[in-house]
């Protein structure tokens, strides 16, 4: 997990790209992961330390929206196509069920601030 002070960092730094004072300026930001099973390594340091490292104890957790996975669904990709991705479902309700999803392909940006573009086929 990453320390608050990195997620804070990365508020900061995304509301002074932006010029807004919204969280993380206004952009919507994605984490996954178990808060109970990940916790910041800190060598030598108090259970009270490792605790304030938490993102749990920042200001900006009251308005992180936390979403919790009701269904586990693991897929395996069953295709060798580019544009395409033809998964089976391995667990769950839906087991042996397949799907096709359309493969989103990165191509390299002309603006400077973005690497990297997202682009349908």
């Amino acid at each position: 997990m990453a320390k608050r002070q990195t997620v804070e960092a990365v508020d900061r730094t995304m509301q002074d790209i932006t010029n807004q004072k919204l969280p993380f300026g206004g952009k919507i930001l994605v984490m996954g992961g178990d808060f109970r099973q990940v916790l910041s390594v800190m060598r030598r340091g108090t259970q009270a330390q490792i605790v304030d490292t938490s993102l749990r104890m920042s200001p900006l957790w009251a308005s992180i929206k936390r979403l919790r996975l009701n269904i586990n669904i693991r897929a395996i990709d069953m295709s060798s196509q580019p544009n395409v991705i033809d998964a089976e479902i391995t667990v769950g309700q839906h087991t042996e069920k397949r799907e096709f999803l359309p493969r989103i392909s990165l191509c390299s940006s002309d603006d400077e601030m973005f690497p990297f573009k997202l682009k349908r086929k």
